[in-house]
């Protein structure tokens, strides 16, 4: 049987603690229940992947929410002294609530509110008192800012070229850290994002860095700093269009063995509807680390209200007084959509006009420089 947790053989120490932390030391065990084994990050918007995140923002003041949920098997478990396995947690169906706001044009602050909405398994009901089945996760706070790629035209575009980007979170305790949910301390991540688009397709990389302030200790395991890390490409499906194809890997590690080393991949579609994004995936885990699943299904929603701007000069086309033609941003009337060849209107077009904004004296502009003539 293919175990997840700590297992394997030469692990005897292990496997005697947590035979004692299952059935002798039920105080030691709520201790050892304030370790995050989640490991399904959702990305903040549905303008890249699944759970690597892209570089793009959605634009100054412009807004993204989310929800993603997941399931997720046999996700912590321990082996007995007779070499029976005991799942801790069987079966997780988790989420999250995202939102995500534009700062500028390249920077964007956005919120996780992780959940369990259900979990179970043999070793949960054993524990004094036993682990709750529904629990909030640690809050996630982070911010983004895009160095290289273009300004979004939009909400929703995705234009080709390439994208680097820094990330920060932070991670508030608040979860229950009673139910494998929430750690009680602080947690910091950083993480550099690269992604290319192309012709309505995609790829997407990250490398990065999780500090926690505040160690913690599963099964004789200590859980501290990890490398974390992701790919992901997205191919469109041209009979199907707008469907696309999608395939993602991610894990963290703290290179110091099996158990704190966790990989797990999924494959699924992602169809853009306007406004809405969906995604649909499954895969399995490659590693038996803890928090790993045998298996984890995701599906969810991202929705990004869009202002259009046929022209893409910054102004809605509500607002826009003249839809098809860009605003010439040169601090005069930039706010009404409408190009300005000539501000002052004495017929000396801008591009020639040395006082564009001083409308020159009829019959005293001799030399037609836009200037009246002293």
């Amino acid at each position: 049987m293919r175990r997840r947790g700590v297992h394997g053989s030469g692990w005897g120490s292990i496997v005697a603690a947590g035979v004692l932390w299952l059935f002798a030391l039920p105080e030691l065990a709520r201790a050892q229940r304030d370790v995050d084994i989640e490991r399904f990050e959702p990305a903040l918007d549905g303008r890249g992947f699944i759970g690597v995140q892209g570089t793009r923002t959605p634009g100054a003041g412009r807004p993204s929410l989310g929800l993603i949920t997941h399931y997720g098997s046999s996700l912590l478990a321990a082996e007995t002294a007779g070499g029976d396995e005991v799942q801790l947690v069987e079966h997780r169906l988790a989420g999250a609530l995202l939102a995500e706001l534009g700062v500028g044009p390249r920077a964007a602050i956005g919120f996780a509110a992780p959940f369990v909405a259900y979990q179970d398994g043999d070793g949960l009901v054993q524990l004094s008192p036993a682990a709750h089945s529904t629990a909030l996760g640690d809050a996630r706070v982070s911010a983004r800012y895009r160095f290289i790629g273009d300004v979004p035209k939009d909400a929703l575009s995705n234009d080709d070229g390439p994208g680097l980007a820094l990330m920060v979170t932070g991670i508030v305790p608040g979860g229950d850290d009673e139910a494998f949910a929430g750690e009680g301390a602080f947690r910091l991540d950083a993480q550099l994002l690269a992604d290319v688009h192309l012709l309505g397709s995609g790829a997407g990389a990250s490398v990065g860095v999780r500090h926690r302030f505040e160690r913690r200790e599963l099964f004789n395991e200590r859980i501290h700093d990890e490398f974390t890390f992701g790919a992901a490409l997205r191919l469109p499906i041209p009979p199907l269009h707008p469907l696309q194809a999608m395939v993602e890997v991610r894990g963290a590690t703290d290179f110091r063995g099996a158990a704190t080393t966790a990989v797990e991949g999924q494959l699924g579609l992602w169809l853009p509807l306007g406004e809405l994004a969906l995604v649909l995936a499954g895969g399995p885990g490659f590693t038996g680390g803890i928090g790993v699943p045998g298996v984890r299904v995701v599906a969810g929603i991202w929705y990004a209200p869009a202002e259009h701007d046929a022209d893409h000069d910054g102004v809605a086309d509500a607002k826009d007084q003249c839809p098809p033609l860009p605003e010439d941003l040169d601090q005069f009337q930039d706010d009404d959509g409408c190009p300005d060849p000539d501000n002052d209107n004495d017929l000396v077009p801008d591009a020639d006009d040395l006082c564009p904004n001083i409308e020159a004296l009829e019959d005293r502009d001799d030399d037609e420089d836009g200037c009246t003539d002293k």
